[in-house]
C-alpha cells in the first residue's frame, strides 16, 4: 500500500490586503474587480500631470489587479514600478512577494517579505506567507518559527496552526502536530483536511482508534476528500481488513481516477486478497499513468508470477529493479524468480535430459557443499544478514544441481571445526566440494581466519586458539577430485581489531582479508578483494550472496563467467565501493553449475 499522504492546508487568509483610505471611492483604479481596475489604473499611469505618489498608487493597484488575474509576471513588473516610486510601500512588497511565490521563486519572495516586515513588524499575514515560502524550501525550523510568530500575533489564525502542524509532522514531532491540528479544528480551519492530517499523526503515534475516528470525520466533513479515503484504506490494510481497504481506495479512485498511486495501492490489496486478474488490471493502469513507477512493476510482476506467467513476472521485476535498485525485496524476488525459472526449464527438458542434479549424478559427477552463516556473535554486534544469506545460497546451490548441501548457523569454534571434519569425509568422495561462509573474518600478519561466534580475541595470541584458519578450510576440501571452491563473504570490517591487544610489534591486523594463492584446481572467492571490506547489505541479503545466488542458477554459464557476472553485479549495486575477487586457477575444462539442455556438467577443452 501507499504511504500516508500529507495534505497541505491552503491559506484561508484574504489576500486582498489593501484598505482604501477613508472616503476614497471603491470604483475606478481602486476597484476590487480587475476588469475595472486595470484600464482605470492604466489611464491614471499615463496621465501627464501625475504626482510620484499617485503614480506609485496606480502601479500598486494595477499590480494587485494583475495578481488577482494570476498574471504574476505583469504583477511583478507593476509592483516593482510602485516600489521605485515609493520604497516604503508595505503592500507593494507583500503582493510582489506573493507573485514571486506563485512563480516558485521563493528566495525573491522571502526577500520581499523581509522588507515588508521591516516596514510593519506586527504584520501577522506576512509572517504566515514567509513561513509558506520557507516550508517550500525545506527550511523547516525557520518556517515553524514564522508560523509561531504569526499565531503569537493572532491566536485565532487557523491556517498557521494547521500548517505548523504539517511541519511538526514532517519533523516527526507528532504530539506537537496533534496539538496544532486540534487548535486548527477548533478554529474551523480546513476541517476535512486537518482531520485527515491529524489522523496521520495518530497513526505514527500508534493510536489507531483515534486515527480511524479522524479519517471518518474527515470524510463526513468532505465526501470528496479522496486522500482521506486512501489513507483510511491504508489503516484498514494495517488492521488486516482487506475488503474495507479495497472499498475505500476504490472510492478514492472514483474521485480521482488519474492517481497512479491509488491504482498501485489497490493492486497490492488485490494481491493480498488473491484476486490476481484484478490486481493486474490496476497495475496496468498505474503503469500507463506513470512509466517509471517501480512499485507498480513489482506488484504486477508478483501477480504474473502467481498466475504462473513466469516470463512476464520476471520481466516486470527486472524493470522494477532497473528503475529503483533499492526497492525493498526486488533483488530477492529476481533471485527467486530466476532460480524457479531454471528449475522449470530443467523440468521441461526432462524428456531429453535429466534435471541438473540428476544429470550430474548420472554422469558420475558428485557435488557437495557446506554453507555456514554466522550472525549471532557473543562479544560484538550481531550481523543481520549471514543466516539469510546462507539460506539463499544453499537454495541456489541445490537448484544448480549440488546433490548434498549442508547448512549450519552460528557456529562456535568447536562447532566449526566439527563441521569441517564432517565435510572433509564428504569432499573426499566428491568431484566438486564447495564451501560458502558468511560472517566475520580477519587477517593477521598475512594469514586469514574465519571468526566463530564465541570468539573473544582479547589478544593477538588468542587468534590461533579462537578462530579457524583459511588453510584449515582449504584442507577440508582438498580431497575433492575435480573442483575445490571456497566462497568467503567474510571481508566485513573487523570489530575485534579495536579491542585486541598486540603482543609483538611485528604483528598487525589488516583491513579485510589478505591475498591468497591456492593451487590444485582450487578457487577462493572473496566478496571484496584483499585489503578492502564488504558491505553487509542494505536489504535482506549481502550484495555478494544475492549476486551469486542469481548467477549460479543461470543455465550454461561456465564458472569463470559466473564470477565475472557476480563482480559486475556487486560493483553496480555498491556504486563500485565493493569488488569481489577470484584467486586460484582451474584446469583447461569448462566447469558449469547449471547445465543447459543436453550440455554435460563439464566439457574438456583439450583435444
Amino acid at each position: 500500500m501507499n504511504v500516508y499522504r500529507l495534505m497541505i492546508v491552503a491559506a484561508a487568509i484574504p489576500l486582498w490586503l489593501a484598505v482604501p483610505a477613508a472616503g476614497a471611492p471603491k470604483g475606478g483604479c481602486a476597484s476590487d474587480d480587475p476588469a475595472i481596475a486595470i484600464p482605470a489604473c492604466t489611464t491614471a499611469i499615463n496621465r501627464i500631470a501625475v504626482t510620484p505618489g499617485s503614480q506609485a498608487t496606480a502601479y500598486l493597484q494595477r499590480g494587485r489587479a494583475y495578481y488577482r488575474q494570476k498574471q504574476y509576471g505583469l504583477a511583478i513588473n507593476d509592483l516593482g514600478a510602485s516600489i521605485r516610486h515609493n520604497d516604503k510601500s508595505y503592500l507593494a512588497y507583500v503582493f510582489r512577494g506573493l507573485s514571486y511565490a506563485e512563480l516558485g521563486d521563493h528566495n525573491a519572495a522571502i526577500d520581499d517579505y523581509d522588507k515588508a516586515i521591516a516596514i510593519k513588524p506586527g504584520s501577522v499575514e506576512v509572517y504566515f506567507y514567509r513561513a509558506n515560502s520557507r516550508s517550500e524550501q525545506d527550511d523547516t525550523e525557520n518556517a515553524v518559527a514564522d508560523y509561531s510568530r504569526a499565531v503569537d500575533l493572532d491566536p485565532r489564525m487557523g491556517p498557521a496552526f494547521a500548517n505548523r502542524g504539517n511541519l511538526q509532522q514532517r519533523l516527526g514531532r507528532h504530539d506537537k502536530a496533534v496539538a496544532d491540528y486540534t487548535k486548527a479544528i477548533a478554529l474551523k480551519q480546513g476541517v476535512s483536511l486537518v482531520y485527515s492530517n491529524r489522523a496521520n499523526s495518530y497513526v505514527n503515534l500508534k493510536r489507531y482508534d483515534l486515527a480511524m475516528a479522524d479519517f471518518d470525520k474527515a470524510i463526513a466533513a468532505d465526501g470528496g476528500n479522496f486522500n482521506a479515503y486512501n489513507n483510511r484504506a491504508n489503516l484498514h490494510y494495517a488492521k488486516g481488513e482487506i475488503d474495507e481497504a479495497i472499498a475505500d481506495v476504490s472510492r478514492a479512485i472514483a474521485l480521482n481516477p488519474g492517481m497512479a498511486e491509488f491504482h498501485s495501492g489497490r493492486c497490492a490489496l488485490y494481491l493480498a486478497k488473491g484476486a490476481l486478474r484484478e490486481a493486474l488490471a490496476d497495475c496496468d493502469t498505474a503503469i500507463a499513468a506513470r512509466r517509471d513507477y517501480a512499485e507498480a512493476y513489482l506488484n504486477r510482476g508478483l501477480a504474473h508470477w502467481r498466475l504462473e506467467e513466469r516470463e512476464a513476472g520476471l520481466s516486470d521485476m527486472e524493470m522494477a529493479f532497473s528503475i529503483n535498485p533499492n526497492l525493498p525485496n526486488v533483488q530477492r524476488y529476481i533471485t527467486v524468480f530466476r532460480a524457479s525459472k531454471a528449475v522449470q526449464q530443467a523440468e521441461a527438458g526432462k524428456k531429453d535430459a535429466p534435471a541438473a542434479s540428476q544429470k550430474a549424478a548420472a554422469e558420475g559427477s558428485r557435488r557437495v557443499a557446506l554453507v555456514i552463516g554466522n550472525s549471532r556473535y557473543a562479544t560484538v554486534s550481531q550481523l543481520p544478514n549471514p543466516r539469510r544469506d546462507a539460506d539463499l545460497v544453499a537454495a541456489a546451490l541445490r537448484t544448480a544441481g549440488v546433490q548434498d548441501v549442508t547448512v549450519a548457523y552460528d557456529l562456535g569454534r568447536a562447532g566449526l571445526v566439527e563441521a569441517l571434519r564432517s565435510f572433509s569425509a564428504k569432499a573426499d568422495a566428491a568431484d566438486w566440494a564447495i564451501l560458502y561462509y558468511a560472517g566475520h573474518g580477519m587477517e593477521l600478519t598475512g594469514q586469514n581466519y574465519l571468526i566463530p561466534v564465541d570468539a573473544r580475541l582479547r589478544s593477538d595470541r588468542d587468534v590461533p586458539d579462537e578462530t579457524v584458519s583459511l588453510q584449515r578450510v582449504l584442507s577440508a576440501l582438498s580431497g575433492a577430485r575435480r573442483l575445490k571452491l571456497v566462497l568467503l563473504d567474510a571481508c566485513r570490517n573487523n570489530p575485534f581489531a579495536a579491542q585486541m591487544a598486540m603482543t609483538a610489534a611485528t604483528r598487525s591486523v589488516g583491513r579485510g582479508l589478505s591475498r591468497v594463492e591456492p593451487s590444485g584446481a582450487t578457487l577462493v572467492v572473496y566478496s571484496a578483494k584483499e585489503g578492502t571490506v564488504a558491505e553487509d547489505g542494505d536489504s535482506q541479503h549481502s550484495a555478494f550472496a544475492e549476486a551469486f545466488a542469481r548467477r549460479v542458477v543461470e543455465p550454461g554459464l561456465e564458472i569463470n563467467k559466473v564470477f565475472r557476472f557476480v563482480t559486475s553485479d556487486v560493483m553496480s549495486r555498491t556504486a563500485n565501493r565493493q569488488e569481489p575477487f577470484v584467486y586460484g586457477s582451474l584446469p583447461p575444462e569448462d566447469f558449469i553449475f547449471t547445465n543447459a539442455p543436453n550440455q554435460p556438467s563439464s566439457v574438456s577443452s583439450s583435444p
